[in-house]
């Protein structure tokens, strides 16, 4: 197994499950990862060797020198950037003159792409990257379509196992006072123009009146829209702001729907497997991924995308009847334990470190 240098700005469970497998696989596993990340102190802890280290911008001397020095020490024979452009960029620049060092990055959306954008010029469309691990087939065709050559993608699924949240006692929704036994509809974003929040708050408009429901949105928002709309429709049901949260994964489990109202530039958004892998119902846009992993009135429902009445009318379903929110639920948690497990991501993953570093293997 290869020597990995593993480069990240912020760690979830499904990277770190990877990371550790690597080493339980008989990989020689290192990581730069910024201090006070929840799981530096967890790797650590599994004898991995991890340099505590944030890249501030697009090309950092420091970051771009520690990188190499980290490459030259221990004979790196695979450069995983995990999450950040900011790594990527600087790692692109570190290996510039380090050839027979791999270079793996991941996309995770379907955001245009464009050669007059300088984030895409410094990371994505680079030729220096070997492998982009495309979390879905829909980010794989996307990425296609923008130009960049197909021999150097690969779908890789962010995997899941369900039993991570088995763990967690229920979040207690009362610090946002939502009494208990009320319907709770969740959703965690970033909210941004283009996940389509400002559809879930208007759509609270043409929910019916009773019984109460509420909802409960979790991450930072971005979107002015999405208070000011808020402020309006705030009426008889009660929409909650959280903030952004480490906790987002137990907060969605206690909810009764959760909903990804994005409005393009989707891929497979982990707060959708999360909720799915707690056997909450789910209720997304036909947008990115999200038709791939949700199946229609199977393990969730599917809408348009900014079609506010529709969206409404996929809530309602849920609450008008528990029963079949509760087999959809049930069927959503089958769907990642049987579609999209962890097993598969690390399985896949290790065969594409191999054939990296083993070319005749491929």
């Amino acid at each position: 197994m290869p020597t990995i240098l593993y480069i990240a700005e912020k760690l979830d469970m499904a990277e770190a499950i990877v990371i550790t497998s690597a080493q339980q696989e008989g990989a020689k596993v290192l990581i730069v990862l910024p201090d006070g990340d929840p799981y530096l102190q967890a790797l650590q802890e599994k004898s991995i060797e991890c340099v505590a280290y944030s890249f501030g911008r697009w090309k950092c001397r420091e970051g771009i020198l520690l990188i190499r020095k980290i490459v030259d020490e221990h004979e790196v024979d695979i450069v995983h950037c995990l999450r950040g452009a900011y790594a990527l960029a600087n790692a692109i620049t570190a290996l510039k003159r380090r050839a027979a060092v791999k270079l793996v990055a991941i996309r995770d959306n379907t955001c245009p792409v464009s050669r007059f954008r300088r984030s895409d010029r410094l990371t994505i469309l680079q030729p220096r990257i070997d492998r982009i691990v495309c979390d879905s087939q829909r980010v794989r065709t996307h990425l296609e379509e923008s130009g960049v050559t197909r021999d150097r993608l690969i779908t890789i699924y962010k995997g899941h196992d369900v039993h991570w949240y088995d763990r967690y006692e229920p979040a207690d929704l009362r610090e946002f006072d939502i009494p208990a036994g009320e319907f709770v509809v969740g959703c965690v974003a970033t909210m941004r123009p283009r996940k389509g929040v400002d559809h879930l708050v208007q759509a609270v408009k043409y929910l019916p009146p009773s019984p109460r429901v509420h909802l409960l949105l979790v991450g930072e928002v971005l979107d002015e829209r999405v208070e000011d709309l808020a402020l309006t429709n705030n009426t008889v049901h009660q929409i909650h702001f959280a903030g952004p949260r480490n906790d987002s994964a137990q907060l969605m489990g206690a909810c009764n729907v959760f909903v990804m109202p994005s409005v393009w530039g989707e891929g497979n958004p982990r707060a959708l497997m999360e909720a799915m892998s707690q056997a909450v119902p789910v209720v997304v846009t036909a947008i990115g991924a999200m038709r791939e992993v949700v199946e229609h009135r199977v393990s969730g429902r599917i809408v348009r995308s900014a079609d506010e009445k529709e969206l409404a009318r996929a809530i309602t379903s849920f609450l008008r009847d528990p029963r079949v929110a509760h087999q959809y639920g049930q069927a959503a948690r089958k769907r990642v334990r049987e579609h999209f497990s962890a097993d598969r991501t690390v399985d896949q993953t290790m065969r594409m470190y191999e054939g990296l570093v083993s070319p005749a293997s491929e």
